[in-house]
């Protein structure tokens, strides 16, 4: 529970926190009670979130829920968690191969932060192992218990998934545009 009685920089700071507490409890939180939370806490797969809190350049105040994914179960992520990277060589090879021989650079090299990219990957899959993360808002506060519906940053797993998530949106993108190209029967016999 926030303190309802702060203003000024305080207030700030409150609105980042509970904006980014509700972001990612729309996305990916499920609160659990009863026995399911204390089957959680019991086993202690459950991982644990923390807030950090950050002052953008553009003076913004930010609240970044994260997971502590380095203490889940390695057997939880199943296999690869990494997000396959350009190497050093590629990314020259496009720089430098940018411009056409002409001498003129007319091709557009950049890069995209993708807002919230985690929280944008798809949901873990129903009847799937069921993955719990623990809350505590402060110091001495109650320890709120949730079921995991999706990665989250600081997950083993969220470089991956988000990958897999946007690859295949990717895919599906480059297929219809190859479907609306005039010699589409050469591609799609």
């Amino acid at each position: 529970m926030v303190s309802q009685n702060v203003g000024g920089e305080d207030e700030k700071w409150v609105e980042g926190y509970v904006r980014e507490l509700e972001t990612v409890g729309e996305k990916r939180l499920e609160e659990v009670f009863g026995e399911e939370a204390k089957e959680a806490m019991r086993t202690g797969y459950a991982m644990r979130l923390r807030m950090i809190l950050e002052r953008k350049k553009d003076g913004r105040h930010k609240g970044r829920l994260v997971g502590q994914g380095f203490l889940e179960p390695r057997w939880m992520t199943k296999g690869r968690e990494d997000s396959p990277v350009a190497s050093h060589s590629t990314i020259r090879a496009v720089f430098f191969g940018a411009g056409d021989e002409s001498g003129q650079d007319d091709d557009l090299v950049g890069s995209i932060d993708v807002s919230t990219a985690f929280l944008q990957a798809d949901l873990y899959k129903e009847g799937g192992c069921k993955r719990y993360a623990m809350f505590r808002e402060y110091r001495g506060g109650p320890l709120r218990v949730f079921r995991l519906l999706g990665p989250l940053y600081g997950s083993r797993d969220s470089p991956r998934r988000w990958f897999a998530t946007l690859k295949a949106e990717l895919m599906t993108q480059a297929c219809l545009w190859l479907y609306s190209l005039p010699y589409r029967s050469m591609c799609f016999p």
